[in-house]
């Protein structure tokens, strides 16, 4: 039998497995079900499935949990690092609604994280996605090293960002401080196409529910609904949840009779002890997540930045208010920098002012890859307008655009 045969078998192998299993109540399968069971096993049988394919190891695999009854939902464990003295793997998974990542592995990392540790994801865009410790966790010393297995949630929208964007870092903290991680491009690919994957299957599996487009006026028929909203801030207050300050953003009408309330926790708010009020108040935003009944009256609570888009223009003097904000702004490109960064055909855009005084830096990666145009000095001069997250880049704001309809 030939190479092709062997692998379409498979797929076709896989297919009629893959059906089976997630449609069998596994609480009531016999031998066989109680085998598939094992996680060991059952990876083991997808890679005896599929020995000629890269992506075995990103198969997502359905479970039911017989304490909790909740359905598990997993991809294999994706190796990011791997050296003689340390090792870094990531999973992601979901628990019911819950969706958590997992870093495991050994070495200098193994150590206690507390309940407020987080970690750090860069991605290829320059966005940092913020992920939180689900409680104290140790390493654990097996086999003479110590080994640890940090679990932290994850937003639907921080696992979309996984998926569209490669992850270039991981940066972690413990009670000792913090650790980086670079990841390689091969290491990083297969990591964005697991996480298309698992994304996809939660979205199938109806754990994570693709976004409605309504009107303001209209949030209370879409309690526990999954929507996307626009509305104009009229007023911000500050609440205590119990564990964090809350800054409560008022879409529409003035308390008390908003149309939405966005509830933002400190961990997610990048204000640095300045009132948010000044940075959103009669400003248009866009919001995306799931609304629900808190006293009563419609709310959506904000885990990410990654959930809300500024609509209304920042203006230049202000952008380092918006740090980490999909914004929208314009300015005047005084100086276009064309320079070679590895493989990158990277151009450097100053706004505002002249370098080293730029109010904002538009980075523009891959410029000749993502069609944008080739002619020198093709910005300089003119006003444009440029939308996407605010970063910072020794000190200074700045933008990076992938597309051109970022900028024009």
């Amino acid at each position: 039998m030939s190479a092709i045969q062997s692998i379409v078998n498979t797929i076709i192998a896989l297919l009629l497995f893959q059906n089976n299993f997630r449609h069998n109540n596994l609480t009531e399968t016999k031998n066989f079900g109680y085998f598939l069971k094992s996680t060991s096993m059952k990876y083991l049988f997808l890679g005896l499935l599929l020995p000629f394919s890269s992506i075995a190891q990103q198969i997502a695999v359905n479970e039911v949990d017989r304490f909790t009854k909740q359905r598990i939902i997993e991809t294999s464990v994706i190796p990011l690092k791997s050296t003689s003295t340390e090792e870094l793997a990531l999973q992601l998974r979901s628990e019911g609604k819950k969706i958590y990542v997992v870093l495991r592995g050994h070495g200098r990392r193994a150590t206690t994280i507390g309940t407020d540790d987080k970690a750090l994801f860069l991605l290829a865009n320059d966005s940092v996605l913020i992920v939180h410790s689900t409680g104290i966790q140790s390493s654990v010393i097996d086999k003479n090293r110590s080994v640890y297995k940090y679990q932290y949630s994850l937003s639907p929208a921080s696992l979309e960002q996984l998926a569209r964007f490669p992850l270039r870092g991981i940066r972690t903290y413990d009670y000792n401080g913090h650790n980086d991680f670079d990841i390689v491009d091969s290491q990083a690919d297969e990591l964005k196409n697991g996480s298309l994957l698992f994304y996809r299957t939660l979205l199938k599996e109806k754990i994570i529910l693709k976004l409605i487009p309504i009107e303001l006026a209209a949030t209370l028929r879409h309690i526990g609904d999954s929507v996307s909203i626009s509305g104009r801030v009229t007023g911000v207050d500050y609440a205590w949840d119990g564990k964090s300050k809350l800054a409560l953003l008022y879409l529409g009408l003035p308390h008390p009779n908003q149309y939405l309330t966005l509830s933002i926790p400190a961990t997610t708010n990048n204000f640095s002890g300045i009132s948010p009020e000044e940075f959103y108040i009669n400003k248009e935003i866009s919001a995306n997540g799931i609304i629900v009944l808190r006293n009563n009256l419609p709310q959506m609570h904000i885990d990410s930045k990654d959930q809300l888009y500024i609509k209304t223009p920042v203006k230049l003097d202000e952008i380092t208010n918006f740090v980490g904000d999909s914004v929208l702004v314009y300015g005047e490109v005084i100086s276009e920098v064309r320079l070679k960064e590895k493989e990158d055909d990277l151009r450097m855009l100053n706004i505002g002012k002249a370098y080293p005084d730029q109010l904002l830096t538009v980075v523009i990666r891959d410029a000749s890859k993502n069609n944008f145009t080739e002619a020198s000095d093709f910005y300089e001069g003119k006003v444009v307008r440029i939308r996407g997250r605010v970063s910072l880049y020794n000190g200074k704001p700045g933008i990076t655009v992938s597309k051109p309809d970022q900028i024009d």
